[in-house]
This record gives structure tokens, C-alpha cells and sequence, in this order.
């Protein structure tokens, strides 16, 4: 039996909220400039963020400051421009 559902059902009894899906596909971070973004990735402009995605994006950001780019991969060419560091 995995060790996660006993410890997350735990935190639930004692009140708190519990996310297991929805976490961004990729973290970029530069460590000259401290520099942190988190990424989602979708495949095309139709492919919107599920529910649980846009619950975690939100909370990212409300949290930790961290914003959350969509970028959408279109036959292997990224469609939105990368921040640079």
C-alpha cells in the first residue's frame, strides 16, 4: 500500500486541503537571478487547463507569488515565447 493516501487522508481529518493533481508540467528557475516560473504545457490553443490545473495555478500564485505560463506545443514548436532569465 502506497504511503501517500494514509498521510493526505491524515492532514484531511486534521482540516487540511489536499491537492494530488494539477501541479504545472515543468518548474524553470535560474540561479543567478532567483528567477522561478512554472509551466503548463498544452498542445494546442484548444487545449484548455482542467479544473484541478487552474486550482493549483491559483493557488501558486496566491501562496508563492508564482505565476504560471500556459505554453502550447504545436508540432514540436513552442508557440509562446520563453521568458529569459
Amino acid at each position: 500500500m502506497a504511503n501517500e493516501p494514509i498521510v493526505a487522508r491524515k492532514a484531511e481529518s486534521l482540516g487540511w486541503k489536499v491537492l494530488r493533481n494539477g501541479w504545472p508540467d515543468l518548474l524553470l528557475y535560474d540561479r543567478a537571478t532567483k528567477k522561478i516560473i512554472a509551466i503548463e504545457v498544452k498542445s494546442s490553443k484548444k487545449e484548455k487547463p482542467k479544473t484541478h490545473q487552474r486550482r493549483m495555478h491559483k493557488i501558486l500564485k496566491e501562496y508563492f507569488d508564482l505565476d504560471t505560463i500556459i505554453v502550447i506545443n504545436n508540432g514540436g514548436k513552442c508557440t509562446v515565447p520563453l521568458p529569459k532569465p
